[in-house]
């Protein structure tokens, strides 16, 4: 009976513990909009960004989330680069932008809002963000795997972080307007269960609590396009190297695939040179499954590490 008991009590415990989950980028959206013209609309995204939170099934906490400005993409490459300077995000000094939520508000237990600090161009300032909670659902195709969906929205006023760059319109008004409607669309895995609609684990290792870590070349990548004069670092990354989807990312994938080419033909020469030895130690059929355990282990730990290059997983960005 005290055995049961027991068990049931670590069930319970197991249940209200928080889980910690982590933003799928690649699911993910982070748009904004704002007025043109005082007749038109900017729409434009980030990204690149990374995020992460606690969610016990009815308490969410310990929310953060970053975005690499220099990511900033309105779909004009001219415009982009004046955002990345000093009229606006002033990336070379303020390469990130943060939330850290503080306070999140409940109606009939669903988050409705979540309170916190959000800090662009170094200034820290109380915001809020409206929330539309979708909840949990299952992968379509393996029912083991769950993704949980939401959407954050709020209204970002430029000056507040003392973006006042404008030209003033012949016609009276201003060039561009000083209200920005975000929308952060959210999908979020946890951290010790494999994605829904993916076939590959998410990243282990602690994100909560405390701040996320950027790599070092992550930050390397916020100087892009930016005029030397403004730029704090000597190192300058080429642009289309850079950028998901142009030629750098694809050469990358051909490198990838033709070193696993060339040692998947050094690994049968090897191992024919292995089976040769062991055929006079021991028997053949032995021989034959020794040199296959290790060749098929070789090569698994190599395509592991190699995957990435050639465009399975991810890397950091």
């Amino acid at each position: 009976m005290k055995f049961w008991l027991i068990f049931l009590t670590l069930i319970n415990c197991e249940v209200g513990l928080a889980k910690a989950y982590v933003v799928n980028d690649q699911h993910s959206f982070v748009n904004f909009e704002l007025d043109y013209m005082k007749v038109s609309l900017v729409k434009g995204s980030f990204d690149h960004f990374k995020g992460a939170f606690e969610w016990d099934g009815q308490k969410l906490s310990q929310v953060e989330f970053e975005i690499l400005v220099n990511s900033v993409n309105t779909r004009d490459p001219k415009r982009d680069n004046h955002l990345r300077r000093k009229d606006f995000f002033h990336i070379s000094k303020y390469p990130l932008i943060t939330f850290v939520g503080k306070e999140v508000i409940y109606q009939d237990d669903v988050p409705t809002k979540i309170k916190g600090t959000l800090a662009v161009r170094g200034i820290e300032k109380p915001y809020s963000f409206n929330l539309d909670w979708k909840g949990e659902y299952q992968d379509p195709v393996d029912k083991k795997k769950k993704s949980l969906f939401l959407k954050a929205s709020t209204l970002l006023y430029r000056k507040d972080f003392n973006m006042t760059w404008n030209k003033a319109l012949d016609q009276g008004g201003w060039v561009v307007g000083d209200k920005v409607d975000i929308e952060v669309i959210i999908e979020a895995n946890p951290t010790d269960a494999r994605p829904a609609f993916s076939r590959f684990y998410t990243n282990k290792r602690k994100i909560l609590p405390g701040k996320l870590e950027l790599p070092e070349k992550l930050i390397e990548k916020s100087f892009e396009d930016i005029p030397s004069s403004e730029v704090s670092i000597k190192k300058k990354i080429n642009d289309k190297a850079a950028k998901p989807g142009h030629f750098g990312e694809i050469s990358k994938v051909v490198i990838g695939f033709l070193i696993f080419c060339f040692i998947c033909v050094i690994s049968f020469f090897f191992k024919k040179k292995l089976l040769e030895m062991l055929e006079n130690r021991v028997r053949p059929l032995l021989a034959e499954f020794i040199s296959d355990m290790i060749l098929y282990s070789f090569l698994l730990v190599v395509a592991y590490y190699l995957a990435p290059l050639m465009g399975y997983g991810k890397f950091y960005w």
